[in-house]
């Protein structure tokens, strides 16, 4: 999982939170909040801090070294129906604390000596335009009932008849996007009478997901010559497809094996895998 944003308690009611109005000593919760108005009419300005952390001498001050990824992640499950990393207690509905946390989630992006990998950047670049269209339609309201992570899939049932449909799949990728795939490895993952496969759409074409309910398993293989096979738990297979290669092998290597198309040494890594998910019998031979 990526670093997530760590609850510090409120010096009020003791309750845990990702973002505090910090003023001195004190940090308020946004449950305790209206109390503030009072104190600053007192001379006691607030400021909410995300992730704040105490000094030596009590002070509140902002962690500078907050994780991106939990930054991200905190405002995707702020959006979203249902939080995929942070608990429902820890998040909010309040427009302005939702758009704070986009905004400095953009300006660490915008810092070059913070995240070292371009190709990160780039991602995290794509993710902010993303968060504030979003952002902008859930204010609207229009965002009521879709889950933001939602991505464009075609949902097969595997039948008899069904290999057809994904061999017409990669076949027109081969011809519009001049890619070689490997059919073998798409046969064997056929063969194995997933629940579903699942072929991506739009930025998600050439990507097919074969899940097996029974064992919470989803292999993610995009059978294009040269890429690797990732298998993941089948509740976690939607968000997971979204994260660049390197955020699954770095922020979420706990949630995945990959296996790199190898020759033909990937059969033998696949069959493993397999069987210890027991979607292969344990006497299953290895080549």
């Amino acid at each position: 999982m990526p670093t997530l944003l760590t609850p510090v308690p409120c010096t009020q009611c003791h309750s845990p939170a990702v973002f505090l109005w910090c003023s001195g000593t004190e940090a308020l919760c946004e449950k305790c909040v209206p109390k503030i108005r009072k104190r600053e009419s007192a001379g006691k300005a607030f400021k909410m801090l995300i992730g704040p952390r105490r000094t030596e001498d009590e002070t509140w001050i902002q962690d500078e070294n907050l994780s991106v990824f939990g930054l991200r992640a905190f405002i995707d499950d702020c959006l979203a129906l249902e939080p995929s990393s942070y608990p429902h207690d820890l998040l909010t509905t309040d427009a302005d604390v939702i758009s704070s946390f986009i905004e400095n989630l953009a300006s660490r992006v915008s810092q070059p000596k913070r995240i070292a990998n371009k190709n990160e950047v780039e991602t995290l670049e794509h993710a902010i335009r993303r968060l504030r269209r979003y952002f902008e339609m859930w204010k609207r309201g229009d965002l009521p009932f879709v889950l933001i992570r939602e991505v464009p899939w075609v949902i097969l049932k595997p039948s008899g008849n069904s290999w057809p449909t994904i061999e017409r799949y990669c076949n027109r990728l081969k011809k519009t996007r001049n890619h070689r795939y490997d059919d073998e490895r798409l046969r064997f993952l056929f063969n194995l009478k997933p629940d579903e496969v699942c072929c991506g759409l739009g930025n998600y074409e050439g990507y097919l997901v074969f899940v097996f309910n029974a064992r919470n398993t989803a292999v993610m293989e995009r059978a294009k010559v040269g890429n690797a096979i990732f298998i993941v738990n089948a509740d976690r297979w939607r968000f997971l497809s979204q994260q660049s290669k390197t955020e699954l092998l770095t922020d979420y290597s706990n949630e995945v094996e990959s296996f790199p198309h190898a020759g033909h040494i990937w059969r033998r890594w696949l069959r493993a895998a397999l069987r210890r998910r027991g979607i292969l019998p344990p006497d299953a031979p290895f080549k």
